[in-house]
């Protein structure tokens, strides 16, 4: 197998396609060759949302990555806004009572990696806010032949009725 990945992260492409505030900085782009035989075909790109999505609560400036990549190695579909580091800004803010950093999603029948990000077999999901301003981060992936799930949480100290509940770390198995 042999797989090649070209990648260019200072494309700079400002307002793409038009659109006022989606810049597009890196693109790459994979092909997979299995024996003789062309077998996958990737392309991932990252950049910011557009402006228009502040009309839908979106912090202008937020960050996407979305990739896609398919043949008869199998089928991969991700996507991902916001960030994960330290005091990055919230990509939608609902009146306190839920925000999100960041959100992931992806599914791939074999698992595969694109642009730098490695997709898990499955059905995976991630997200990184808060909920009435307590701390909740979620990494999950499902996958089904045979049926695995595995899904880390924690969720931030809070109280309610009276009651003090510290933070709680958590795992899913199955």
């Amino acid at each position: 197998t042999i797989e090649v990945e070209l990648m260019n992260n200072n494309l700079g492409l400002k307002n793409f396609l038009g659109v006022a505030g989606m810049d597009i900085n890196s693109i790459s782009g994979k092909f997979t060759i299995v024996g003789t035989t062309p077998a996958a075909i990737g392309v991932s790109l990252s950049g910011t949302l557009p402006n228009f999505l502040r009309e839908m609560g979106v912090n202008p400036g937020t960050q996407f990555t979305t990739a896609i990549e398919f043949g008869t190695t199998g089928l991969t579909l991700g996507m991902s806004v916001g960030s994960q580091a330290d005091g990055s800004a919230d990509i939608f803010n609902i009146q306190n009572m839920l925000s999100a950093r960041y959100l992931a999603f992806s599914y791939s029948t074999t698992g595969s990696t694109i642009g730098g990000v490695d997709y898990p077999e499955g059905f995976a999901i991630a997200f990184d806010g808060k909920f009435g301003g307590v701390p909740v981060v979620v990494n999950g992936v499902v996958s089904f032949l045979p049926l695995d799930i595995n899904i880390d949480f924690s969720i931030g100290a809070f109280s309610l009725g009276g009651f003090e509940f510290e933070e709680t770390l958590g795992t899913f198995v199955r």
